[in-house]
C-alpha cells in the first residue's frame, strides 16, 4: 500500500519498531527497503524529506497483524 503524502515519519517509525516481522519498501524498479534495518530507515528518510532521489512505491508487510499497526499511515 503507498502512504499518505503528509505523515509524521517519527510517528511512522515508532509504528514499524513495534512490527513484529519486516516491514518493506518496495519501490517501483522492485528494489526493497526493509525499513527495520538501520541503513535502510537513512535512505529512506532522505529520500522522503527530498534531500535525495524520490522514492515511488509501496509499504509491504509480512503480516496483516503489522498491517494493522501502519493502518494510519497508508492509503486505502
Amino acid at each position: 500500500m503507498k502512504l499518505k503524502a503528509d505523515i509524521n515519519l517519527e510517528l511512522f517509525f515508532e509504528q514499524v519498531r513495534k512490527c513484529r516481522h519486516n516491514v518493506y519498501f518496495q519501490s517501483e524498479e522492485d528494489d526493497r527497503l526493509n525499513l527495520n534495518s538501520a541503513l535502510c530507515f537513512y535512505v529512506f528518510t532522505a529520500a522522503f524529506l527530498g534531500k535525495g532521489p524520490k522514492l515511488q512505491g509501496n509499504i509491504i508487510c509480512e503480516t496483516k497483524d503489522d498491517e494493522m499497526l501502519l493502518k494510519d499511515f497508508l492509503q486505502v
